[in-house]
């Protein structure tokens, strides 16, 4: 969620009826003061647990045990996520992890030993923007975490370094109000991951002397009016005056406490610059109305303007739209406009396996099949970026978490209504399971896909499982299917896709007929080339005429079909990766050197992934090293690209270099799909040497690997086979 300028809320709220500041809701509940031991969470069960806890905040030891479980299960994703050198989804989780917890439910236990490497990756990341007020609540938790041992001198040390800095950087020349605003700054930092009721009261304090300081200041210019103060201290008066008010109820709202955000904003300094019609909503939302949290919710989570200079920090805003979030959710769980708005914010923070239960409370309840539809849009999105961001199991987490939104979108009300449709939902989450290898849960969600839709690209996801499975025949009809399918008729390269697959399952059976199918492919894919609209179309036609011509024998039409290919795909990086990595392959298996430089040079100074150059890297490599032939520097540009560190593409570089070795390769791939792309790599490491007899077994299994859509499933087959006339 975004920032709204504290202008918009003033004018939403200065209008509505005046301040009763004289009938103060009732004190908050507060949670339990014992320590509880965390309830143990694991990844099947995060996602309940955490709406769980959204659902109901009651001040419980039950409740508490499971928050201190979910805690830590988040620490843990946010640790695997900075490890990976994802330094904003990682930040981002762990700022989900703490958003969890309000004033008063941080205990020891909470964070332990193992929490210790997620703050101590985050503060690095945070320090690196120059975030005091964070680093400096980071640094506390590491203490909690690890109270006694080198840890928590080191916390201790940059504490008192972030101290000195703090007052060097604002006493030089500085007057009240720059300096007031720069501590209000840092303390509201500090308070958002520091959730104790200390951190709240020290973040409210500063607000306030701020706040105090803005007014004087601006007395005072009044006054006397020859005494121009420096421009930096006249605008930080001004931002004191109309965002202070606001800034002390986000503090509160970031913990859900409306009560306590009205108490504040009902005495001095803020009561003389609170908007009356702000007090009066903390007020109503304090007294449990539903329709105030939903107001207040309605302000907080508006997108920011361009030129918003008020002094809200926005990330306090976004923390406060959080809270606000849950507890508008908890009082409206089937308000459509909440649901989407918590499950956006749940995403953001990298917690979107729990967004699909928040939707499917408002899904239930509806009958108005555009919204559900976008209730599937946005889970499909977010499963889509997930395995895009190289989490594979975050997605199936979130595809697994939809089982009652997708059962409501299946109600006979929205039959053919809805769009996207339950079964490609299903479809989605089929192609996540079947690339981690989990072909059976695959196979299971299209056939409840294909029960209710005849989609192609569902038969041909089946039909690649049966091949993976080793079930020829079932694949071959399935393969069959989709090339007389009426969408292959409409998208004359999906029937070229289904047809060349036809011909290669053909031609491993020693069948006839593979002529054949590669004919009516080729003409298949020369019309979706005739038809193409777009760059995008054209690659992808050029590149399937090419897979035509390969099996055809007239390797001089595929290089000129995947010359054009190339310069289609120069439009989009996404297209330029694909493209290049296909050519790469395929210069890889067909020994063709020449080709594999040509093509992977494409990469260099192209902006695209480490996830793609270091795949082309090494194809280009192995190849150089299995004909003796001196490098180009090509593969080594393309290396130096790749970010060092922990993530998979920095392994695969540091093995590619000698600097990792294949039993420590083999123990840092993460996924299925890591692990059968380990055994590829020490395979081609071997071919390399001369031992190609030696890399066989392992060839073979990559090429039985349940792991689908690999491109080294692919080459591992094209290596095996034998070779057509």
């Amino acid at each position: 969620m975004r920032a709204v300028p504290y202008a918009l809320i003033v004018a939403s709220l200065v209008g509505a009826a005046g301040c009763a500041s004289g009938n103060r809701p009732p004190a908050r509940a507060r949670p339990p003061a014992v320590a509880v031991a965390p309830l143990s969470v694991d990844d099947a069960h995060f996602a309940e647990t955490v709406h769980g806890l959204l659902v109901d905040g009651s001040p419980t030891l039950d409740r508490q045990a499971r928050l201190g479980g979910a805690v830590r299960r988040q620490l843990a994703h946010a640790t695997e996520r900075l490890r990976a050198r994802e330094r904003e989804r990682g930040v981002a989780s762990l700022f989900g992890a703490l958003y969890l917890v309000r004033a008063g439910e941080l205990t020891p236990g909470m964070l332990d030993g193992s929490s210790s490497e997620a703050l101590a990756l985050a503060v690095e990341a945070v320090a690196a923007r120059g975030d005091e007020g964070r680093s400096a609540a980071l640094y506390e938790l590491q203490k909690l975490a690890a109270p006694a041992g080198p840890a928590a001198r080191d916390a201790d040390e940059h504490l008192a370094a972030l101290e000195r800095w703090a007052e060097e950087t604002t006493s030089t020349g500085a007057g009240d109000a720059e300096r007031a605003g720069a501590e209000q700054r840092r303390k509201a930092a500090r308070s958002l991951l520091l959730p104790t009721d200390d951190g709240v009261k020290d973040a409210v304090g500063s607000a306030a002397r701020w706040i105090d300081a803005g007014i004087e200041l601006q007395e005072r210019m009044r006054e006397r009016r020859d005494d121009r103060p420096r421009r930096e201290d006249a605008l930080e008066s001004i931002r004191a005056v109309t965002s202070g008010a606001a800034t002390i109820a986000a503090i509160f709202l970031r913990h859900g406490d409306a009560a306590g955000a009205h108490e504040a904003l009902s005495r001095a300094p803020a009561e003389r610059v609170a908007p009356p019609g702000l007090v009066l909503a903390l007020q109503r939302a304090a007294r449990g109305e539903a329709a105030a949290w939903r107001d207040l919710l309605e302000l907080f989570a508006r997108p920011e303007r361009p030129d918003d200079e008020s002094g809200l920090d926005r990330s306090l805003v976004r923390a406060a739209a959080f809270g606000v979030a849950i507890e508008a959710y908890r009082k409206s769980p089937a308000e459509p406009e909440v649901a989407m708005h918590l499950s956006s914010a749940l995403a953001g923070l990298g917690m979107v396996e729990v967004a699909p239960l928040v939707l499917a409370d408002a899904a239930e309840k509806s009958h108005d099949a555009r919204l559900v539809g976008a209730m599937l849009e946005a889970v499909g999105a977010s499963i889509a970026r997930e395995e895009a961001d190289g989490d594979p199991q975050s997605a199936r987490r979130t595809f697994a978490a939809s089982s009652r939104l997708l059962a409501t979108a299946e109600r006979a009300e929205f039959s053919g209504k809805l769009t996207p449709s339950p079964s490609r939902l299903r479809l989605l989450g089929a192609g996540t399971d079947a690339r981690a290898g989990e072909l059976s849960a695959a196979k299971a969600n299209l056939a409840l896909a294909l029960a209710r839709e005849p989609l192609a690209d569902a038969k041909a996801l089946l039909a690649e499982i049966e091949r993976a499975q080793g079930n020829r025949d079932a694949a071959l009809a399935l393969y069959r299917e989709v090339a007389a399918s009426p969408e292959a008729r409409s998208d004359r390269g999906l029937e070229a896709e289904a047809r060349v697959a036809v011909a290669q399952l053909l031609d491993e059976a020693g069948s006839k007929g593979a002529d054949a199918e590669l004919s009516l492919a080729a003409q298949a894919a020369v019309e979706a080339r005739r038809v193409a609209r777009s760059a995008h179309e054209v690659s992808r036609a050029e590149r399937l005429l090419a897979r035509v011509l390969d099996r055809t024998s007239d390797p001089a039409g595929a290089a000129r079909a995947r010359e054009r290919a190339l310069l289609a795909a120069r439009a989009s990086p996404r297209d330029l990766a694909t493209t290049v990595l296909e050519a790469v392959a395929h210069a890889y298996v067909a020994r063709d050197l020449a080709s594999a430089r040509k093509a992977a040079a494409q990469m260099v100074g192209a902006g695209l992934h480490d996830d793609e150059i270091v795949y082309a890297a090494l194809w280009l490599q192995s190849l150089e090293r299995e004909l003796g032939a001196k490098p180009d520097g090509t593969a080594a540009l393309l290396f130096d690209r790749v970010e060092p560190g922990a993530s998979w593409p920095a392994r695969l570089t540091a093995f590619a270099r000698g600097q990792l070795g294949e039993v420590e390769l083999t123990a840092a791939a993460r996924t299925a799909a890591q692990r059968t792309e380990a055994t590829f790599y020490r395979a081609l490491a071997r071919r390399a040497k001369g031992e190609a007899d030696a890399a066989t077994p392992a060839l073979r299994e990559v090429a039985a690997a349940p792991t689908l859509s690999l491109v080294e499933t692919q080459i591992a087959r094209g290596l095996l086979a034998p070779r057509r006339p």
